[in-house]
């Protein structure tokens, strides 16, 4: 027993001297490498002079922390498979596959569809991952001003669906501003939109183009047969709208259909304008009528000296 209890205290005390010398050599040599430690992990001098790396003996994966041109502290590096993955300088700004960021978090890859990822191991429906925007306010509190939010909608296997906000601070009320649903629909102002784009609210702009077939540039083609104001007249009565015009409860309850109301608004004007010409015709012949009708009263007054 007492020779057990001999033996394994003095493996204790090689493995505790074992790594002082480890630690003391670092020190004393000034960063000179510490070699032959089995499966330790081992602080040594680059070859270079300016670094010191941290990593596993025959490894190629370790910390470098170490000097630029001399200077101490530039820069924390971690390596794998030999290749520097994380750097973070001395202004803290960290790059992930960049050795030298510009911002505070800069991620570079050459590889198409590379994707940051942030998971909810949990399944909850309409939660999900998000990143959260804080700032320091008046009172000293970094305070949320702003998000992205994911949501999980249907989790079931073969038909999962997700949607995506994001949301902005009012008066410390949070407000989705825009939402695009999992059918790629978006909101703006609302958070159930059931068009490509749907807006609560005010829109301006410079210019909307809006795409459309079937212009009608046909009503002006030969052979065009425009209805009689007659007809139209008694359609308006009993419809209290022109032809082919969206109703006044249909635009109250579905909106206005842009496209098709200035294509229909068109239509309408271009077969006006035909009855315009019609009448305008019809009134020079009146007026040759007319002017014939005189003169010839005029002969007759002549003639009988009226």
């Amino acid at each position: 027993m007492k020779k057990i209890i001999f033996t394994g205290a003095f493996i204790t005390t090689a493995c505790i001297v074992n790594a002082q010398e480890t630690l003391q050599t670092v020190t004393e040599r000034g960063y000179t490498t510490v070699k032959n430690v089995e499966n330790a992990i081992i602080v040594q001098e680059a070859s270079s002079g300016n670094n010191i790396q941290l990593y596993q003996q025959a490894g190629t994966s370790y910390l470098l922390a170490g000097k630029t041109n001399g200077t101490p502290n530039q820069r924390l590096a971690v390596y794998t498979g030999g290749a520097e993955r994380l750097s973070v300088l001395a202004g803290g700004y960290t790059g992930i596959g960049t050795t030298a960021p510009t911002t505070k978090l800069e991620v570079s890859t050459g590889t198409n569809y590379d994707q940051l990822g942030l998971t909810k191991n949990t399944v909850e429906y309409y939660k999900g991952a998000g990143v959260i925007f804080r700032n320091l306010v008046d009172d000293g509190t970094t305070t949320e001003i702003g998000g992205v939010q994911a949501r999980l909608l249907n989790g079931s296997t073969g038909n999962v669906e997700g949607s995506l906000s994001f949301y902005t601070k009012s008066y410390s009320a949070k407000v989705e501003a825009v939402t695009i649903k999992s059918n790629g629909d978006m909101g703006i102002g609302t958070t159930n939109p059931t068009e490509k784009l749907a807006v609560n609210g005010k829109i301006r702009a410079k210019e909307i183009k809006v795409e459309a077939t079937n212009w009608p540039d046909y009503v002006f083609e030969e052979g065009y047969k425009v209805g009689t104001l007659e007809k139209l007249e008694s359609y308006i009565k009993a419809n209290k709208h022109l032809p082919g015009m969206q109703t006044a409860k249909q635009i109250e309850t579905d909106g206005l259909e842009l496209g098709e109301m200035v294509k229909q608004l068109l239509k309408n004007q271009e077969e006006l304008t035909l009855h315009l010409i019609k009448i305008e015709k019809e009134n020079k012949q009146l007026k040759k009528a007319c002017s014939k009708m005189r003169r010839e009263m005029n002969d007759i007054k002549t003639k009988n000296k009226i």
